[in-house]
């Protein structure tokens, strides 16, 4: 038995395993491929000595097949003897349409008429080479085949000044148009255009195997935004007035460092710094954030359970216990120390678990009975329910009666704009896992599948109201954008469709101020900025949406008369449209865990 429960431990994916099969885009796509490394010098060696170990045939085939992709593609080999046998050429073309001439892509064909006329090729690793192209060129013409051009490829070096003195002589005397082809020549192009793997097949080359890094989509833009945000940090003066988003950029520098899967040492080395800059700028949300995504790296790329451990502390005392989204993130990684201790990588004692227990749950009992907030209440009941599911893992009489409660929670659920629904969906989607045969779990997905659905079908519609609402707008038709915007806002008062909601709100806003009811126009811009307000409360994110709501109410409070509250909105305009125009230049965001 213990042998059995050993070979099952053994076959337990590692977090950074398990994370990398599940969510493979935060990962680097990059990949080591073998390459042969061919030198120069190393090539010139062996095209030296290629007659001391008899590879003329070798060089003949190396030199055709490299002139197709240089010269012209349409070549047929000659048979018989080698030096070109009784054809007394080593190759020549053969003629081709003019369809399948302009086609090609590849080879030097322009300003000659390789497609119809023929040419002639001799190839050599003679030392004299001299003598060996007026022989090839003499056979070659006496042939009176009609030859246009003949190529000599030789496999040594030749002066540029002899070479082009032997051309003119053998043109004169042969009315051939000869192109003498040397040693420069054949490395030049086998470098230059990439050739080396053909070299290397084709002259039987010995060359070692080298691990060659081959950059995936995501990495290269991964590391183009990397590089444009650390040259922004390390400018003093972009970030003057606004180091609030010198915390953001420094840590989506971090999550994009760990995206291309860089030495830890220089992953940690920016979470770190992420660390020092919130805790020197005094923002808690941003110092909440910083220190989660350090704990949750620790975790899920590294297996370090230890120093994920010792992280937990510093995020637990950073939690608001009146914030959802933070209690959300306290949440994420409890589940994390408690599986941990399950799995045998940390030890109960030193994760402290009974103690991080009770304090999670005193947070979200606390939050449940606070009945002013509805959402925010269900919401931690739904934890709650979610915590005892995860401890009766084993207990299946317990689970089902735990994941039975949540019918309940979807039931309250309805009408309720910031309770995260589909997040629990999502979870209970995995959870089903564990009870495959299970009939109690059936009615449970049903219920849960109806959630998806409504909140689906919600979305879609919500949407086409929103655009039709928009054209009504601007088409100067306020009161149909008003009708239309408010269904638009029923449909749309869901979590997953928040920004769309903010938009409805907004265009709302405008439509009312466009037909005199200032008031109404500034409670439904009020309402908008509170829902733009909430991706800066969860995710730390400056968006324009709320930049541009906050603007409008600028203008609304003055049309109103109320001159100081205008004054406010216009010193938080400052800081915000600031940290916005930065926030919005041209950046691949890396997805957060």
């Amino acid at each position: 038995m213990k042998e059995n429960d050993n070979q099952a431990k053994d076959t337990k994916l590692l977090p950074s395993e398990f994370m990398r099969s599940r969510r493979p885009h935060l990962f680097s796509d990059s990949e080591i491929l073998e390459q042969t490394q061919l030198d120069r010098s190393t090539f010139e060696y062996h095209l030296e000595t290629l007659t001391n170990r008899k590879q003329e045939l070798d060089f003949e085939y190396f030199a055709r097949k490299l002139s197709e992709k240089e010269l012209c593609p349409n070549l047929v080999p000659q048979t018989g003897p080698t030096g070109g046998g009784d054809a007394k050429v080593d190759s020549e073309t053969y003629p081709v349409s003019s369809e399948i001439f302009s086609r090609w892509y590849y080879a030097d064909t322009k300003g000659r008429e390789g497609a119809t006329d023929r040419w002639a090729f001799a190839f050599s690793t003679k030392e004299d080479w001299k003598a060996k192209v007026r022989a090839d060129v003499k056979s070659i013409a006496e042939t009176n085949r009609g030859y246009k051009v003949a190529y000599f490829i030789t496999s040594r070096f030749a002066k540029a000044k002899e070479k082009a003195a032997i051309q003119d002589e053998l043109r004169k005397a042969y009315g051939l148009d000869v192109q003498i082809l040397d040693r420069t020549w054949i490395v030049e192009k086998v470098f230059t255009n990439h050739r080396e793997n053909l070299a290397v097949e084709t002259l039987k080359l010995n060359v070692p195997l080298a691990n060659v890094p081959h950059k995936g989509p995501r990495d290269l833009s991964r590391e183009a935004e990397l590089s444009e945000l650390e040259k922004q940090i390390d400018d003093p003066e972009r970030y003057n007035g606004i180091n609030y988003q010198l915390v953001e950029d420094a840590l989506q520098a971090a999550l994009l460092a760990r995206g291309l899967e860089l030495p830890r040492v220089e992953v940690d080395g920016r979470l770190e710094r992420a660390c020092r800059l919130a805790t020197e700028i005094g923002i808690r949300p941003q110092q909440l954030r910083c220190a989660y995504n350090k704990a949750w790296t620790s975790f899920w790329w590294y297996d370090d359970f230890s120093s994920f451990n010792q992280i937990y502390d510093s995020v637990e005392k950073l939690v608001e216990p009146s914030q959802t989204a933070e209690l959300e993130l306290l949440q994420n990684l409890w589940q994390l120390v408690y599986a941990s201790v399950r799995n045998s990588h940390l030890r109960k004692s030193d994760a402290r678990l009974d103690e991080r227990t009770a304090t999670l749950r005193q947070y979200l009992e606390e939050l449940q009975r606070n009945t002013n907030r509805p959402s925010a209440a269900l919401f931690a009941r739904a934890s709650l329910i979610l915590m005892d599911s995860y401890t009766s893992f084993g207990n299946t009489a317990d689970l089902k009666k735990h994941l039975h409660q949540f019918r309940d929670i979807f039931e309250q659920s309805k009408g309720l704009i910031d309770f995260p629904a589909l997040k629990f969906v999502k979870i209970l989607g995995e959870l089903e896992e564990l009870l495959p045969g299970e009939s109690s779990f059936d009615s449970l997905f049903e219920v849960v599948l109806e959630i998806a659905r409504q909140r689906e079908s919600s979305t879609v519609s919500g949407r086409m109201l929103l655009r039709r609402g928009t054209q009504k707008l601007r088409a100067k038709q306020p009161y149909e954008a008003i009708r239309l915007l408010g269904r638009a806002q029923q449909d749309l008062a869901l979590r997953e469709s928040r920004g769309e909601m903010a938009a409805a709100l907004g265009l709302c806003a405008s439509a009312y101020e466009e037909v005199g009811l200032l008031w109404a126009s500034r409670g439904s811009l009020l309402l908008a900025t509170n829902q733009a307000l909430h991706s800066f409360i969860e995710e730390g994110t400056i968006t324009p949406q709320l930049v541009i709501c906050i603007r409008h109410l600028i203008w609304l409070e003055l049309q109103l008369g109320r001159i100081p509250c205008a004054l406010q909105w216009i010193e938080a305009f400052l800081a915000l449209s600031s940290a916005a125009a930065l926030n919005d230049e041209p950046r691949n965001s890396e997805t957060r865990p």
